[in-house]
Formats: structure tokens, C-alpha cells, sequence
């Protein structure tokens, strides 16, 4: 099955996820968007953010990379199919990932 997980999906965690697909989306979403060595105790848990000034496309294929390695160590059930950016007027841009997960 593969699920989406956006950048934004944060705003509205929900603590009691009904099913694997929802939890598993939202952990990929915190992943996203937590920046390495932000988490006591788990330093490395999150994405290290140095692609943030690079230009859209080179930041979208370095995040996509990071958070393939991510996955693998803090997120085993999910697989990074791809990523889609939008960026909008102000140069702010959004990532939604497409992971695949058995369950």
C-alpha cells in the first residue's frame, strides 16, 4: 500500500492513528520535518537540512536521498517511491513523499 506524507501533516498530528497506513505517514512526516540533533537523546533521529539554500531542484533530490537513509533507520515499514515539490511565489517550497509500506 502506499500512503502520502506531506510536509504540513505535523499541524494535526493525531496521537491515536486508527490504522498502520496513518501512523506510518505521520512518522514519515516528523521525520521530514525534524532537523538532526533536535531530539535529546536520539541525535541523529531527523534530516541534517543542509540542502535548505540550494536551488529547488538539487534541494529536492539531496532531501530525497537523506530521507531514504532516515527511513531505513527510523522508519523500517516504509519505502521512498518519490518526492514532489511545489514551490511557491515566495521561494518557500513544500515536499510530499510517496512511501510504500507492507501491512
Amino acid at each position: 500500500m502506499n500512503v502520502l506524507a506531506t510536509d504540513d501533516i505535523v499541524e494535526s498530528l493525531n496521537f491515536g492513528p486508527t490504522d498502520e497506513a496513518e501512523e506510518i505517514a505521520q512518522n514519515v512526516a516528523v521525520l521530514m520535518n525534524t532537523p538532526a540533533g533536535n531530539v535529546p537523546l536520539e541525535r541523529g533521529m531527523g534530516l541534517r537540512k543542509d540542502y535548505l539554500d540550494s536551488p529547488p531542484a538539487v534541494a529536492q533530490v539531496k532531501f530525497e536521498a537523506e530521507l531514504a537513509d532516515t527511513l531505513d533507520d527510523y522508519e523500517p515499514r516504509a519505502t521512498l517511491l518519490s518526492t514532489t515539490a511545489k514551490t511557491d511565489e515566495d521561494g518557500n517550497m513544500g515536499i510530499t513523499a510517496e512511501v510504500r509500506f507492507s501491512g
